[in-house]
């Protein structure tokens, strides 16, 4: 069973006063506005991914797309106006279309047919911000 996160914190508090030899008190590092984001895209991405695979199962008993697309089609919308189309394109790939009718999966490759590694959302976040930016680098001062 995994351990608890205060039991961790715990343990290195313990630790830490039976080096000093004094009672001690730590305190939690702040998110940053970056972790946050994280955590989000990260939460966000694995709920579209439940929602997707609910909708797979539950299309062997009934069409269900005229209700659900409208509901997919403004996620994607609100991806192109966070992230711009072409990083909407890589989001839609790992949502969409990552994986075949067989289940084998497709791989995604840059302009230099280098192999782009996204297996997890993670993962994709990763390749989301530095896409965001190296566009940013891109764009002309003002």
């Amino acid at each position: 069973m995994p351990e608890d996160t205060n039991d961790g914190v715990n343990e290195v508090k313990k630790s830490i006063e039976e080096i000093i030899g004094a009672p001690t008190f730590l305190k939690q590092k702040r998110k940053t506005v970056e972790d946050l984001q994280r955590e989000q895209f990260v939460q966000i991405i694995e709920s579209i991914e439940k929602l997707l695979s609910r909708t797979d199962k539950l299309s062997e008993f009934m069409d269900i797309t005229f209700y659900e697309q409208p509901f997919y089609q403004l996620i994607d919308d609100m991806f192109i106006i966070m992230f711009g189309e072409n990083t909407h394109q890589v989001i839609a790939w790992y949502l969409y279309g990552q994986y075949n009718e067989d289940g084998s999966r497709t791989q995604l490759v840059d302009n230099d047919e280098k192999v782009i590694p996204l297996e997890t959302p993670l993962d994709l976040w990763n390749f989301v911000k530095s896409h965001m930016e190296q566009q940013q680098k891109r764009k002309p001062k003002k």
